[in-house]
């Protein structure tokens, strides 16, 4: 199986049991045209917001991260007096693997 994530998909039509696929390259903008038995997409995810906009005015944080925390190495930063820190991580960000989700949470929670 290959993975192919420089690429959109442009469109699929089924031909003779066979899917024909045509994919755009992101960056220079070339079509190529495939056939494959089985096409998987991967679509992204829309976030659950809910729960997020209930706890963001109780957060001492306002639910603002700054990006700065989560380049480089972790910074140190005070903990709030009162109350508590909400951020948003992963997918509740945008569509992004487990691990992206992993290494933010240890950036914004390791205190050095």
């Amino acid at each position: 199986m290959r993975v192919l994530l420089e690429y959109e998909l442009v469109s699929v039509h089924a031909r003779e049991g066979w899917r024909e696929v045509v994919l755009r390259h992101l960056l220079t903008g070339q079509e190529r045209r495939e056939s494959h038995a089985q096409v998987i997409v991967e679509h992204g995810t829309v976030p659950v917001n809910d729960l997020f906009d209930e706890l963001r005015p109780l957060s001492a944080n306002d639910g603002i991260t700054e990006i700065e925390s989560l380049i480089g190495p972790a910074p140190l930063r005070p903990r709030p007096a009162s109350g508590f820190e909400l951020h948003r991580i992963g997918d509740a960000v945008s569509s992004r693997s487990v691990h992206a989700a992993m290494l933010d949470a240890l950036r914004l929670g390791v205190q050095f």
